[in-house]
């Protein structure tokens, strides 16, 4: 075994002590002696040939010579001849100048066989000392394992000799002769085992390497600095030898893998892969960039290995995106495969193949996380860098780096972290990848809300306005609450292009959650306006029964709209009542009063309402009922806000005016009759009239008003009890005998059906007919 050594020979190591003990006390005596003494001239030449270091010689006076010697005693100063002085300052000189010129070397030769997975050899190198004393040769880089190592058929000295790297002692001048005893591990791979050899850089370094008949030799990184030839005939006739002529080179990767059969071409694929990754609370956008160098053949197809959760998305080649791949993806925790058929025209190119892959990966906070790869089955990995963008919303805890290197870190806009990471000096591969628990920093979004709620005979709406403002950190998607029973008939969010899709999940209790997917994150301070039109699901649990069944109510539950996953400062519910109902209202919170938009002053800083008017949100206004407030008004903070209504039919209710008209001419007659109708209460929608006069058709009504017209007419039965009624009040038998006998009043009953109900604006209809007669309403 080589003898290791941590100092130099004797003779060196006592006399360069004392002669710089001695050398750095004469300054310091001839300081305390005031220079006093006289200085001894020496000549430029001679000083620059003898003193490693500037030096002031001085002569001590012989009156202060026992002064002197006296601080010689006390170890002030060493006392020497002169003539041993000058020695050792000579030799300190040498010394400095071997220091200069160390030893180098002229040749390395390296001879190795395969034996498993390692190569064992030895190796000669031929060293120059140029100076006559002791130098040391630097052995950096040197990676290979020795056993043994002798210097001129003795025993080498090696180790960190100079307290900084490795090196070998060379004590003597001229040419020496160092033969070592190495080996080397490979670490085997898919395609075949790689040795990383790392010798000291020389002008002349050959290597020679036996392996089995059936495997090859490939340089794959800096081969233009090296000539590979072979396979030779070896030392038996189940082995090749391979030389290998690597000058200045002190890195070699190499490796051995099946060799080709007869005829054939084996292709080698040198894989460098560039990977940008951008974290999301909830995906991963990973591209990789694949640089491929395609040695001994062509590559018509690519097979990858993917990490778990990743899904491709794009590949392109070059610049031309292609669609001819296929993704299989692997259970759970395990990888996916990917295979890849490139196209006709980037096989067999000389220059290197660039292959871009564009993917997605789902993020789980407050959960482990690794960074996902990609590799090249039966590649050769060269390297992979690795630039990972972290959001300020994201925190990275517990990280580890793996085998990759950090060599940046950087920040951009919006507070975004970038690491940059570099692997390949440990782990080309990178199989061990970073990891760290991701856990998402707190959100400052602040919502106000408003949300109206109309209740109408022919079914209900409801209108909800909300406003997210992000005070810190981003806003990647919008999570709305959506009431029991209600769907989305309508969106808007602003600002404009910032959705990009939308989704409904359903929940317990047949609550919603509405999801608005982004185009772009919200960052802080922006906002966002969105605009909901929601329609009842069963329109019918919406409008109680007729006015005859008016003692049965509905009970409704108020819908109110509510962010997903982030307070609400202040919310306003609305609530508008057709006066066809008689409703009860019961509120956690007290009625606020309202004003309608006419009546309601311009926008006061601070206060709710300038958040959401008009001037400052152009998709919506405050009040979405316009110029008609609403019948009921609540202002509330947060998620306790709840209310009941109880809803039951008014009874209708209607003033009608008539006015009759009749024209008289010769033989014939002509009657018009203007019916007015004014609603007050309730719905109405039919309108029973009774006519003085028998008819057999049915008169012609028409509307005069634009909002409405009669749709239909129907004659009813009439029966006449009134001479019935009044003999039962008759005085005695003779009054109720000729009551009997006087005929009755007879005449017609008839149904006007309008198109709509008379609600909110009165309706007049027309009745035109050429005989004389007399209306008269009864009942609607």
């Amino acid at each position: 075994m080589p003898k290791m050594l941590r100092s130099w020979p004797q003779w060196f190591v006592l006399t360069v002590p004392v002669a710089l003990a001695a050398l750095a006390s004469l300054p310091s005596a001839q300081a305390q002696l005031g220079g006093a003494f006289p200085v001894i001239p020496v000549s430029p030449k001679t000083a620059a040939e003898t003193d490693p270091i500037p030096l002031r010689r001085v002569v001590v006076p012989p009156e202060r010579v026992l002064t002197e010697l006296e601080r010689a005693r006390q170890g002030v100063l060493v006392q020497l001849p002169r003539a041993e002085f000058e020695q050792r300052v000579r030799q300190a000189a040498r010394t400095e100048e071997a220091l200069k010129k160390p030893p180098r070397l002229l040749q390395a030769r390296y001879q190795a066989s395969l034996s498993g997975i390692a190569l064992v050899g030895t190796s000669q190198w031929t060293i120059l000392n140029p100076t006559d004393v002791p130098g040391i040769l630097p052995m950096q880089p040197f990676n290979l394992a020795l056993r043994a190592a002798t210097l001129d058929k003795t025993r080498a000295i090696l180790g960190d000799l100079d307290g900084k790297t490795q090196g070998l002692l060379v004590e003597h001048s001229g040419k020496h002769l160092a033969t070592m005893e190495w080996s080397a591990r490979g670490d085997p791979g898919p395609a075949g085992v790689r040795f990383k050899l790392e010798v000291p850089a020389c002008a002349l370094t050959s290597f020679e390497l036996e392996l089995p008949v059936d495997r090859e030799l490939v340089v794959t990184q800096d081969r233009s600095g090296c000539l590979l030839a072979g396979p030779f005939p070896g030392s038996m006739a189940n082995r090749r030898l391979w030389r290998l002529s690597a000058p200045a080179t002190s890195t070699l990767d190499l490796v051995v893998r099946q060799a080709a059969g007869p005829g054939q071409q084996q292709p080698l694929l040198l894989a460098t892969l560039a990977t940008t990754q951008k974290l999301a609370p909830e995906q991963l956008t990973a591209d990789f960039d694949l640089n491929l160098e395609v040695l001994h053949g062509r590559a018509g197809e690519l097979a990858l290995e993917c990490d778990p959760g990743l899904r491709p998305a794009s590949i392109s080649v070059g610049s031309l995106e292609i669609d001819t791949w296929e993704f299989r993806p692997g259970g759970a925790g395990e990888k996916s495969s990917l295979r890849v058929q490139l196209p006709e025209s980037s096989q067999g190119k000389a220059s290197p193949l660039r292959v871009h892959i564009h993917c997605l990966a789902p993020v789980l906070v407050n959960r482990p996380w690794t960074s996902p790869g990609i590799r090249v089955t039966g590649a050769v990995p060269r390297g992979e860098s690795l630039m990972l963008e972290i959001p300020p919303e994201i925190q990275l805890d517990r990280w580890q780096a793996g085998n990759f290197d950090l060599v940046a870190a950087a920040s951009k806009g919006a507070g975004t972290q970038v690491l940059t990471l570099q692997s390949g000096i440990r782990d080309p591969g990178a199989v061990h990848r970073p990891r760290a628990v991701l856990t998402l920093q707190k959100r400052e979004v602040q919502v106000r809300g408003v949300t109206w709620w109309q209740l109408r005979p022919d079914g209900a709406a409801l209108t909800a306005q909300l406003l997210f403002d992000v005070e810190r950190g981003h806003l990647f998607h919008i999570p709305v609450l959506i009431p029991p029973g209600w769907h989305v008939d309508r969106l808007d969010l602003r600002p404009a292009k910032l959705l990009r899709t939308y989704s409904v999940e359903s929940g317990p209790n047949g609550q919603a959650t509405l999801v608005l997917e982004l185009q772009r994150p919200i960052d802080a301070p922006d906002s966002a306006r969105l605009v909901l039109e929601l329609r009842p699901e069963h329109p019918e649990k919406f409008m109680p029964g007729d006015s005859s069944t008016s003692e049965t109510a509905t009970t409704l539950a108020f819908p109110v709209v509510l962010p997903g996953d982030a307070p609400l400062l202040e919310g306003v519910f609305a609530l508008s009542i057709d006066p066809a109902f008689q409703a009860q209202v019961n509120a956690s919170v007290a009625p606020s009063p309202v004003m309608s938009e006419r009546e309601r002053p311009g926008p006061v800083a601070g206060e709710f309402s300038s958040l959401l008017a008009a001037d400052t949100a152009p998709a919506f206004s405050f009040s979405p009922w316009g110029s008609q407030a609403p019948d009921y008004f609540y202002r509330y903070r947060g998620r306790q806000f709840s209310g009941t209504i109880e809803l039951r039919p008014r009874r209708p209710l209607f003033h009608a005016r008539c006015t009759s008209e009749v024209i008289l001419a010769a033989g014939r007659a002509a009657l018009h009759v203007r019916l007015h109708l004014d609603p007050e209460a309730g719905n109405v929608d039919t309108i029973d009239i009774k006519l003085s006069t028998p008819t057999k058709f049915p008169w012609p009504w028409k509307s005069l008003s634009k909002q409405n017209h009669v749709r239909s007419v129907q004659r009813l039965p009439v029966v006449d009890l009134s001479p019935a009624i009044q003999v039962l009040g008759a005085g005695s038998a003779l009054a109720a005998v000729s009551t009997l006998t006087v005929p009755g009043e007879r005449g017609s009953l008839w149904r006007l059906t309008l198109a709509q109900p008379l609600r909110e604006y009165p309706s007049t209809v027309l009745l035109r007919w050429p005989q004389p007669a007399r209306c008269t309403c009864l009942r609607c």
